[in-house]
């Protein structure tokens, strides 16, 4: 993708998200949002978890098999990075799974 295409690849991406029609299902638009993400960021995947006001986290959406999994292994364990993230209010830096520890 060229540098000056990219403004236009954003843009058409969140004309996508915006124009839904009324009643539309808003885990379809969390989905889409993941696949965007994926699309226009240089990583491999994306999820969204919710923190309600009680605190509990609640997996939503992810772009793809792996990282649903993740979502899910780190609510059994209740800990992992979203749910860090999720809890702190904050954004964690990247982090890579293929190293080991102190990699």
């Amino acid at each position: 993708m060229t540098f000056a295409a990219y403004p236009l690849r954003v843009a058409d991406a969140v004309l996508n998200l915006a124009r839904r029609p009324e009643g539309f299902d808003p885990l379809e638009l969390l989905y889409d949002l993941t696949a965007s993400a994926v699309d226009l960021l240089p990583i491999r995947s994306a999820g969204v978890t919710m923190l309600d006001d009680t605190g509990h986290v609640a997996y939503l959406t992810a772009s793809d098999e792996m990282c649903r999994a993740l979502e899910e292994d780190q609510l059994d364990l209740d800990q992992g990075p979203c749910l860090d993230s999720a809890r702190t209010q904050q954004p964690l830096p990247p982090c890579g799974l293929c190293h080991g520890v102190g990699s």
